[in-house]
């Protein structure tokens, strides 16, 4: 669940959701537990959890309810999550690639047409829980940005949950053809700069934003 944009209030379910907020001032409410709040949009948000361990992005000035246990922004510090959508579904996928860190932020700014992800698939939501609802995860370092990639790996997230066991097995890579590029998040600590060249002369900042 996105928010559009301004004051919103949104609300988890029945558990393992992702909420968002978006360059508001907002307020998350999570569900029967073991949801992913996010609220790290450098305004001032309200962040409730659940009946059951959340894992929260939140920023030092929002405000934050006892019972949010998991530093979500700690856990995922040194890579970038990326928020990808298929066919009305998304997945996340953490990336601590530099080659794909740089990727990724070149087709959010719109300098890259590169777009469909292709990484290794691994068991479990992630560190953080990061892909929850999902029980898989896309690998951060073997993990890279494509043109096009064989057609054996495309799928929609849900139908890979179904089929987690072949895709870890015998396909092992996940690169959905549809893929597109929604949201992007930077726990690297610092601004992305082009690992090919060592660095920009003058690096684009790069904050943390819905």
């Amino acid at each position: 669940m996105l928010g559009k944009g301004g004051d919103d209030v949104l609300h988890g379910g029945a558990g393992g959701d992702s909420v968002s907020g978006d360059a508001g001032k907002d307020v998350l409410y999570g569900g029967f537990g073991g949801d992913q709040l996010y609220a790290d949009d450098s305004l001032r948000d309200v962040v409730s959890c659940g009946g059951s361990t959340d894992t929260v992005f939140v920023d030092p000035i929002d405000h934050v309810a006892p019972g949010c246990e998991v530093d979500g922004a700690n856990a995922l510090k040194g890579g970038v999550l990326a928020t990808f959508e298929v066919t009305g579904e998304r997945f996340r996928v953490w990336v601590t690639n530099p080659q794909t860190v740089w990727d990724l932020y070149e087709l959010k700014r719109g300098q890259s047409t590169v777009s469909i992800p292709n990484g290794r698939i691994l068991r479990g939501a992630g560190r953080a829980d990061h892909n929850v609802p999902y029980g898989w995860h896309l690998d951060p370092q073997d993990i890279n940005m494509a043109d096009f990639t064989t057609e054996v790996c495309d799928a929609r997230p849900s139908y890979v949950e179904e089929h987690i066991g072949e895709f870890v097995r015998k396909v092992e890579r996940y690169c959905p053809w549809g893929a597109r590029l929604v949201e992007l998040r930077n726990y690297t600590g610092g601004e992305i700069e082009s690992p090919a060249t060592g660095g920009n002369p003058s690096p684009a900042a790069f904050p943390d934003e819905g």
